[in-house]
């Protein structure tokens, strides 16, 4: 607590808007003037638009490493596969959420702000995202950012997002990819392919305190 995310880092967030401080991952270009310390970091790696640099596109999208394995080389800003597809069970496989893109002037924890843990709990402050119903009246905050998008009947209970075996994509409407809305569950994240790819699991979880996220006039 107390300190900022370094310009350029990646978060989920449960909410339906972009808090201030942050830009969306839909790809959008920018420009040196409007953001010099973006336009530093990120350079143009997911595209340029003239004399513009576009941030990364997350939408329908999930996150992968970058790096050297099994004689392939993947590099920041490369497209590539989908990481999950459809199994014959027909189970979902992804959950929409919204992908935040740090411009440095952030609080280093929000209220509705979705993280991985390489542990197998959740640390004080934050919550699994397995789907449970919380009562809303002990948790007004938190819901009035996610509202009922995951479940619950918005008059006594609402549901956090279950990301048990899922694998969150950003929400949008990019090219090329179908659409995916914010809370919904989809069999893949692109088409092609017969079964899902090697995967490591995690555990996710929502945060309950830190920072309330204020929306960008």
């Amino acid at each position: 607590m107390g300190s900022e995310p370094h310009v350029g880092e990646l978060r989920l967030f449960a909410g339906d808007f972009v808090p201030q401080g942050w830009l969306a991952c839909t790809g959008d270009a920018i420009s040196k003037a409007d953001h010099p310390e973006m336009f530093a970091a990120v350079g143009d790696r997911y595209g340029r638009e003239g004399d513009r640099v576009k941030l990364p596109d997350l939408r329908s999208r999930a996150l992968a490493g970058s790096g050297e394995v099994g004689g392939a080389h993947y590099r920041a800003g490369e497209r590539g596969r989908a990481l999950a597809v459809a199994e014959s069970n027909t189970h979902p496989s992804t959950l929409g959420l919204t992908c935040l893109i740090s411009t440095g002037h952030a609080p280093d924890v929000m209220t509705g702000e979705v993280r991985p843990f390489a542990f197998g709990f959740a640390p004080k402050d934050w919550i699994a995202c397995h789907g449970q119903h919380l009562r809303i009246g002990g948790n007004a905050r938190l819901f009035s950012i996610i509202d009922t998008r995951f479940g619950g009947d918005g008059r006594e209970a609402f549901a956090l997002p279950d990301l048990r075996g899922f694998t969150p994509v950003g929400h949008g409407d990019p090219p090329e990819l179908d659409r995916t809305e914010l809370g919904e569950a989809r069999l893949h994240l692109a088409a092609g392919g017969d079964a899902r790819r090697p995967r490591l699991h995690v555990t996710y979880c929502i945060s309950t305190a830190g920072e309330y996220p204020q929306r960008k006039p």
